[in-house]
């Protein structure tokens, strides 16, 4: 501590206000004509300036998640049965723990793997063991039919009913008594099975800022809260039967605030609720967006900075897509899932990220920037809760404009050069077909 103390004697802006003020001096300098916020922050999505190095603060950092495995989960989302099984079984065997299967129920969806009857179900999941391997099922709104052919494969397999894990990830926006009697049939025949998923990837995907991501899986959160509660479940079972699914892309820091927002306004919402358990179950994928579709190597830095930020911001699980995701061919689609697997692998088992606990607590500047994030998504949540709440959202199509928008002005900064790209408008290959020249 004696050592500790002198290092931060040559710190002064860190205990005084003369310092702090020598320190401006300094940067004035530097600067010459133009000023901090110009040089050195930078203007969030959301419209909050970031500072790289803001004034020490009581920055909240409740309801972080302690530190744990971050379980690998293979994401699968399209081919046939046949060739989905053969991924699974590739990716199991490779060393990813746990599987996240996008269903298309009898192709009504127009995404996700195709399954038109209970035999393509069980051959999907040929020689998957369901005691063992915990399964998250997105069947939007297939997921009725989905959660009979699960159970139904279950029975088949002989699966002991207290040894079945799995998550439905049923999709909630308002109150429905048919779902709260679902859930509970589940619940009462599978006690370790999960029903309700709440899907900020997609959100993401479709343009969404950070804030307006958090913003819409809070809201997704709270009428889930409502759906189920109103069924007859108490608060504290309600709230353990709802997944989240979050959204990673590069930039390292504004993934761990995200994570740590969002678990401190999730937290809030069950604390006001009374449940004495405040935590969230949050699973992150590498963004779909941030993937080119050209020079697709450099998606391998990309989705090994998402990655980076998911095991050191404290998600439960991560789902790391194959580099060559949005790639018009599928030629090296053996090899992309096995750079996507040891991604992660390589992070957790080799650099021990996942043996840490809210490592950027004391950090200013990622505290300071979870907080604008929080304050950012706060108040867009009351303005869904104001319209009604998320399924008032987006029928009106407030939701939808706020996504186009945001997508709209992005698209803006990267054809104008302001924002960067490796590969696309930045250091392209020229001999990639389809490259900017």
């Amino acid at each position: 501590m004696s050592k500790a103390s002198s290092i931060l004697a040559d710190f002064p802006t860190a205990t005084t206000a003369e310092g702090e003020a020598q320190w401006q001096t300094l940067i004035a300098k530097v600067l010459g004509d133009k000023t901090y916020g110009d040089v050195l922050c930078q203007k969030s999505e959301d419209g909050f300036l970031i500072d790289p190095a803001p004034k020490r603060g009581g920055y909240k950092a409740a309801h972080q998640k302690q530190s744990g495995d971050c379980l690998l989960a293979a994401h699968i989302d399209s081919g046939s049965v046949e060739s989905a099984n053969a991924d699974i079984l590739t990716d199991l065997a490779g060393g990813a723990g746990a599987l996240h299967i996008v269903l298309d129920m009898f192709g009504k969806r127009g995404r996700g793997v195709v399954i038109n009857s209970q035999d393509d179900f069980s051959k999907l999941l040929a020689e998957v063991y369901l005691d063992f391997i915990p399964i998250s099922i997105d069947a939007g709104q297939g997921y009725s039919q989905a959660t009979e052919m699960l159970m139904h494969e279950y029975n088949a397999q002989n699966i002991d009913h207290d040894k079945a894990v799995a998550q439905l990830n049923i999709p909630v926006t308002k109150n429905d008594d048919g779902l709260s009697h679902l859930v509970s049939s589940v619940q009462a025949n599978l006690p370790h099975v999960t029903c309700v998923g709440v899907d900020g990837v997609s959100c993401h995907n479709a343009g969404a800022s950070a804030g307006q991501e958090l913003a819409f899986m809070l809201a997704s959160g709270v009428a889930a809260l409502r759906c189920l509660t109103t069924g007859g479940m108490g608060v504290d079972a309600a709230a353990k039967q709802i997944t989240f699914h979050m959204a990673a892309d590069a930039d390292v820091f504004m993934g761990l605030a995200k994570i740590r927002a969002f678990r401190h306004m999730w937290g809030e919402v069950l604390k006001a609720s009374g449940t004495k358990n405040h935590n969230a179950v949050l699973k992150v994928q590498t963004s779909r967006r941030m993937m080119t579709s050209v020079d697709v190597e450099t998606n391998i830095l990309r989705t090994t900075a998402a990655c980076f930020a998911a095991m050191l911001g404290g998600a439960d699980g991560v789902s790391v897509l194959p580099y060559d995701v949005n790639a018009p061919t599928t030629a090296t689609h053996r090899r992309a899932r096995r750079v996507a697997r040891n991604i992660a692998i390589i992070l957790e088992e080799e650099g021990f990220l996942t043996r840490t606990h809210d490592v950027a607590a004391g950090s200013y500047s990622i505290e300071a920037l979870s907080e604008q994030l929080s304050q950012t998504a706060w108040g867009l949540f009351q303005e869904i809760e104001g319209s009604g709440g998320i399924d008032a959202a987006l029928s009106s199509g407030m939701v939808g404009k706020w996504l186009f928008e945001q997508k709209q002005s992005r698209q803006g900064e990267i054809d104008a050069g302001d924002k960067t790209i490796i590969g696309i408008n930045a250091f392209h290959n020229p001999e990639e077909k389809g490259a900017k020249s």
